[in-house]
């Protein structure tokens, strides 16, 4: 396995772990410091969008994962290798694999387009809506957040989301990120009350989720994330690169993407009054 790219936050000191999860392309690992951090690192297949806490490698696509790797295995890194028990080691060293950062996000839009956009996430959610109740379609939260600067309002709407649904990353989750992913921008203050409460409840979710949850709140996201967010927030005349964006956002999970993108729309329609 050759490394193509790593997150900024995938850890160039020593460290000691286990795996934690194995999938046909992914691990994740849980290191020593979990209780004290609450974060994950992944190894990914290169075919997977980068992500701040994951080392992305070069693989055979027929190659299944859960055949090399062995849940609650040892995992240690040590001078610029990343070592599996009975595995091949892999060197991380960041002299010679780029790190991926996020872009930081344009917000010179006028309000009129940030609707245009805003209309463009609605009505692909509201295309993949199966006939029915569905995750994407209920209102969750009201049109305006401003409830949800207040640590109350925050606890009585974050608490009955986190770990809703089925799944490694439960619906309530994935919205959850999509709120935080434009609050970061829009609104900064709801988006720190928002981000320490959730923080208190991670424990009723999947460590998988608690600490996807734990890097939202501390404003980091996945590629497919921040490229969708520059794409809400950029000034170009076409839609294309936000199609394009949203259809990459999709694409992850089963319904992942569209319960995260029904988060995005919920602060965006709470953020377009700040752009008037």
């Amino acid at each position: 396995m050759k490394p193509v790219s790593k997150g900024l936050l995938f850890p160039e000191c020593s460290f000691d772990g286990i795996v934690h999860s194995v999938f046909r392309h992914a691990v994740n690992i849980q290191l020593s410091d979990w209780e004290k951090t609450g974060i994950l690192i992944s190894l990914l297949h290169h075919k997977f969008q980068n992500a701040p806490n994951a080392l992305r490698v070069a693989e055979a696509d027929g190659t299944d994962w859960r055949g090399l790797f062995t849940p609650a295995s040892t995992v240690y890194g040590r001078g610029g290798t990343l070592r599996f028990c009975g595995g091949v080691p892999i060197k991380i060293s960041s002299a010679t694999v780029p790190i991926w950062t996020a872009p930081c996000p344009e917000v010179s839009i006028r309000p009129a387009k940030l609707r245009v956009h805003w209309k463009e996430i609605d009505q692909c959610l509201t295309s993949l809506a199966p006939a029915g109740a569905s995750f994407w379609c209920t209102p969750f939260f009201p049109k305006s957040l401003n409830g949800l600067r207040t640590r109350e309002m925050a606890e009585a709407a974050v608490f009955p989301l986190i770990g809703a649904g089925s799944g490694l990353t439960p619906s309530g989750d994935d919205y959850l990120i999509g709120l935080l992913l434009i609050l970061q921008v829009t609104e900064p203050d709801c988006h720190k009350v928002l981000a320490s409460t959730i923080t208190r409840h991670l424990s009723r979710t999947t460590h998988v989720s608690a600490s996807y949850l734990k890097l939202a709140a501390k404003g980091h996201f996945s590629e497919a994330l921040t490229d969708l967010r520059q794409a809400i927030f950029s000034s170009c005349p076409t839609l294309v690169p936000l199609q394009r964006a949203i259809n990459r956002v999709l694409a992850v999970g089963s319904t992942s993407g569209a319960d995260t993108l029904a988060g995005v729309r919920a602060a965006l329609a709470s953020a377009t009054p700040a752009f008037h």
